[in-house]
């Protein structure tokens, strides 16, 4: 499984050691408003997402996860970054994140994100996954989610009216898409 790195930022697999965290970070209101977590999030379930599903995940090549961290403290998990419906034959793939309600504002998912999306475009032979396109999405009051996502240069597509399914619950979501500059220059 592969780890990424960038100046002050590892980016790695969860560990069972990560469970309590995850367990603490994903009751945050915000986290369990925009995202999918189980609300309440059992020791159980996070347990089983660490130790068989993001393995699973991992090993069909669909999806990867990983934990961020500090260079200087890396048991501490500070938040997280998903690529998913990963698709090399178009070379597409969509992103989420969410971080730990102290970790917020700092630019530490800014730096994440970065990585991961410099992952993405990376070549195969260089390691990474040769994708042309990054997509993203959120709910449209996610205001925070999207100034992560402009920061690093993803274009705005529009907002799609009751596009995006929370809690039960249809919201707007905000579309944005990232693409390798070699596409963006055609």
């Amino acid at each position: 499984m592969m780890e990424l790195s960038s100046e002050s930022l590892v980016l790695r697999m969860p560990a069972r050691d990560d469970v309590p965290s995850l367990v603490r970070m994903c009751a945050d209101p915000l986290i369990v408003r925009y995202t999918s977590v189980p609300d309440p999030y059992p020791e159980s379930a996070a347990i089983a997402y660490v130790d068989e599903v993001i393995p699973a995940w991992w090993a069909s090549g669909r999806k990867r996860v990983w934990f961020i961290a500090r260079h200087s403290d890396p048991a501490t998990m500070l938040g997280m970054v998903d690529l998913f419906d990963i698709d090399r034959r178009p070379g597409e793939a969509a992103v989420g994140y969410w971080l730990g309600s102290e970790f917020r504002g700092a630019g530490v998912m800014a730096e994440a994100l970065t990585a991961v999306v410099a992952h993405a475009f990376a070549p195969p032979v260089a390691g990474g996954l040769g994708l042309t396109r990054i997509r993203w999405q959120a709910a449209a009051e996610n205001v925070p989610s999207w100034r992560v996502a402009e920061r690093i240069g993803f274009t705005l597509d529009g907002v799609q009216p009751a596009a995006l399914l929370q809690r039960g619950q249809a919201v707007d979501a905000v579309l944005a898409h990232l693409d390798t500059p070699l596409t963006a220059a055609r």
